[in-house]
């Protein structure tokens, strides 16, 4: 009889036992259950999204505006702030690396001064320079764009125009873009049209005639 009381007392303590080890794991699983962990989002991560959301809306193409067209603006070359002194320009000066593709010679002056006068092989560029050799004070370039120009004889007018501007007005850096402004505006010309432009640049002034009548740009320098 005692031996029976002490294994239902043993049965009793397991079933006590694992009952409250049962009912632990439901708490804990019921606890847990509802709420699934919240996912940990790394800082580098939203970076990377971030960068890559910029990048998407940087190459996204744009549409391009409805075109436009331009009329030729006046010549207006960058004129420095403080204007060079009046100098005098010589000879060598004018003709410096244009003086080989023409055939310079003294000419006849009305005025008396001495004159020169060099002509392309290809007669479509003149030069003129009046005054003595260390002391020129009118020198002028012509340059004919004939209507069946060939494409290398434009490329030398526009070659020569710019060496000669450099050469009497080096104080202007930009040349090279004023020179496709006078070009453009030229051919925007109709037939008979002339334009003239002046700049004043300190001791001298520099003239732009262009001629459709001629087919013909002229630049002027003049000195005082």
């Amino acid at each position: 009889m005692i031996a029976t009381k002490r294994a239902l007392g043993c049965l009793i303590f397991c079933l006590f036992i694992t009952g409250c080890a049962a009912r632990s794991r439901v708490i804990k699983e019921v606890d847990l259950g509802p709420e699934a962990p919240k996912p940990v989002v790394k800082k580098e991560a939203i970076k990377e999204r971030k960068v890559e959301k910029d990048m998407a809306v940087a190459s996204a193409p744009t549409p391009s505006p409805a075109p436009s067209v331009e009329k030729p603006q006046s010549f207006q070359p960058a004129i420095p702030e403080q204007p060079a002194a009046p100098e005098k320009i010589t000879y060598n000066q004018i003709t410096n690396l244009i003086g080989e593709f023409l055939d310079i010679k003294p000419a006849d002056n009305a005025s008396g001064k001495p004159r020169f006068v060099g002509i392309s092989e290809n007669k479509l560029v003149t030069l003129e320079m009046i005054g003595d050799k260390d002391n020129i004070s009118i020198t002028s370039i012509k340059l004919v764009y004939p209507d069946d120009i060939e494409p290398v004889n434009a490329d030398l007018n526009n070659a020569m125009m710019l060496r000669f501007l450099k050469n009497v007005a080096p104080e202007i850096k930009d040349w090279s873009s004023n020179i496709k402004d006078i070009v453009s505006r030229f051919h925007s010309l109709q037939l008979g049209d002339k334009k003239e432009e002046t700049v004043s640049l300190g001791g001298k002034d520099i003239k732009i005639v262009s001629d459709k009548s001629s087919n013909s740009i002229t630049v002027i320098a003049r000195y005082q």
